[in-house]
């Protein structure tokens, strides 16, 4: 995942969600990553260290569901070892505004197959096209059009390759 962050010379932070402060080292990070489900619409970032956009092993959904469990568990991601992770160059910024980026990084809370099971955030690119058609389907009944567009755009792409 490309995140949009601050880093000094031996660590890196980002924001994964609105109303996600981190802070550290003199720097802080707050309002999210723009162009996802979860994002807040403003980044802040402050203190020493410079902004950049940086590259991590872990998917958007893995990041979310770690802050999201913060209150029930110390937290794995939102501060990385410079070592850990990848300053990117401009060239490899992402255009966080275009419909691929976002639709690449939507997200879905899912109970499991019998609602019975705690909230887990799922990548919809992920999902079974049997799952996919149902999200479209609660997505329509509740006028949930931004995420019921993404999920159409895999259900498509499901749909071509079956």
């Amino acid at each position: 995942m490309k995140l949009l962050g601050k880093a000094n010379n031996r660590i890196a932070i980002a924001s994964i969600s609105r109303h996600d402060y981190m802070g550290i080292a003199g720097m802080f990070v707050d309002g999210g990553q723009n162009g996802t489900s979860q994002g807040g619409g403003y980044c802040r970032h402050g203190g020493e260290g410079k902004i950049v956009w940086f590259e991590v092993p872990q998917a958007f959904a893995e990041l979310y569901n770690d802050y999201r469990d913060s209150h029930l568990l110390p937290r794995k991601y939102g501060m990385w070892e410079l070592k850990d992770v990848k300053l990117l160059s401009p060239e490899e910024y992402p255009d966080t505004n275009s419909f691929e980026w976002q639709a690449e990084n939507a997200i879905w809370g899912t109970n499991g197959i019998d609602g019975t099971q705690r909230t887990k955030y799922v990548h919809l690119k992920d999902c079974s096209k049997e799952h996919l058609e149902k999200i479209v389907e609660l997505c329509e009944s509740r006028g949930a059009k931004e995420i019921s567009k993404f999920a159409k755009y895999w259900l498509d792409k499901a749909n071509i390759e079956c």
